[in-house]
């Protein structure tokens, strides 16, 4: 009986043994680590804009083919104008004519009356291009086009960087440095050291327009805005000696 205790009092002690052994061999594990997030920020002028609009046209309910040859006519002069401006162009998309009738609402004898009154049609297109001051004169300055019979709707501009793939590279890579600096100044007043990088992970990317509080965790990307600022966070775990 009495050897039997014995060995239920040995193995409990080994099995304490074991998990003050772990407990020990993570704390000082921990203590070989430091983890910290590092941002990087930059700020940066696009170079691409799009530019998307929409022509349009109104007629008559007998004046449907009148309508088709002034939407023609329309994006011929808007095509000159373009070209009259010295814009070169990337892309330049044109979708079909889109046709839809138009009804005024009459009341007569007390009864209210739908009554065709003719068409509306519409042409969506937009263009790509690098010659942006042009560009937001022509959107700026409506009058130009408005002198020459060119009707513009849902003028729209969207601005990009063509280079944002190395841009990113790069202020993830400030991010990291960014990481070491502020665990180095975490440990300056002992006598550990940043040693190397074990494990890094980079936040989404915050493209906004410059003063912008806004983030998202699925991150952003404003193309409203010329001028962009973008930002970035890099969790790093550094091993210390």
């Amino acid at each position: 009986m009495k050897n039997k205790n014995y060995y239920i009092i040995a193995a409990a002690i080994i099995i304490a043994a074991l998990i003050m052994g772990g407990f020990f061999y993570q704390a000082v594990n921990n203590k070989s680590t430091i983890k910290v997030v590092g941002i990087a920020k930059k700020s940066f002028t696009s170079d691409t804009v799009k530019w998307s609009l929409t022509l349009s046209s109104e007629v008559g309910k007998n004046e449907l083919e009148q309508g088709y040859r002034s939407m023609k006519t329309k994006l011929n002069k808007f095509k000159a104008e373009i070209k009259a401006e010295g814009i070169a162009t990337e892309q330049f998309n044109i979708q079909p004519i889109t046709v839809s009738k138009q009804y005024n609402y009459i009341t007569k004898n007390g009864n209210s009356q739908r009554v065709f009154t003719g068409y509306e049609l519409k042409q969506y297109l937009f263009l790509v291009s690098k010659d942006i001051d042009q560009i937001e004169n022509l959107v700026l300055n409506p009058l130009q086009m408005y002198q020459k019979d060119i009707i513009i709707d849902n003028s729209n501009l969207q601005y990009f960087y063509s280079q944002i793939d190395d841009l990113k590279k790069e202020i993830i890579a400030n991010a990291t440095v960014n990481a070491e600096e502020r665990a180095a100044r975490m440990l300056e007043n002992t006598d550990l050291k940043v040693n190397k990088v074990l494990a890094m992970n980079s936040g989404v990317f915050q493209i906004t327009e410059p003063f912008s509080t806004n983030t998202s965790s699925m991150g952003i990307y404003n193309t409203s805005s010329k001028n962009k600022e973008i930002s970035v966070t890099a969790h790093v775990t550094f091993s210390i000696k």
